[in-house]
């Protein structure tokens, strides 16, 4: 049971609900107690699965990296599906939960990526040759969007482990599909 309760979604906005009804997990209905930025993050992250130049599977890694290491089993659960459906195998997916960023099952961009993911995760100070190493695979475009998936999941992963939010049942990607479709349609101005 989630340490504070969730927001009654009958007493929010209508474009509140429709929102909440795109994307139905808990994590957001959880948010939603911050009204007034939960669509932000939703967006956000809407823009983090579909208008970033770095590869798919790059961001999966990360994001089960981030999940494994913050102890976020909530994200861990809802990235299996799409991980699998961006390449991401079932012996990455055991090397990530056990530690291991170095294992064969990696590649030298996957590892360096996720080198980088680890150091930021780590601390504020990331060592030039762990830098320098992503840097020789990713486009500078690239490096600032995987620090950015690093915090953005970071902050959800805390959203799920402080309030304690319950597993949603894994939905496949259904809500990575319904994240396309949120960002090819025009959003009103805020």
């Amino acid at each position: 049971m989630a340490r504070i309760p969730y927001p009654d979604i009958e007493k929010m906005s209508p474009e509140l609900r429709e929102l909440l009804q795109k994307a139905p997990l808990r994590i957001f209905l959880m948010w939603a107690h911050s009204v007034s930025t939960v669509g932000l993050v939703m967006d956000l992250g809407a823009a983090q699965i579909a208008k970033l130049e770095l590869p798919r599977a790059i961001r999966e890694l990360v994001i089960l990296l981030g999940a494994n290491a913050i102890s976020a089993e909530y994200e861990w659960v809802q990235h299996v599906a799409p991980s699998k459906a961006a390449g991401v195998s079932d012996e990455q997916r055991a090397a990530l939960r056990s530690g291991d960023l170095d294992a064969p099952c990696f590649s030298s961009l996957e590892q360096a990526a996720l080198g980088l993911a680890a150091a930021v995760q780590a601390g504020p100070i990331v060592d030039d040759s762990i830098f320098d190493t992503a840097r020789k695979h990713l486009s500078d475009r690239q490096l600032v969007e995987l620090v950015g998936i690093v915090g953005y999941y970071w902050m959800l992963g805390r959203i799920a482990t402080v309030f304690q939010v319950e597993l949603d049942v894994a939905r496949g990607t259904e809500i990575y599909d319904a994240a396309l479709q949120r960002t090819t349609r025009p959003q009103p101005e805020r």
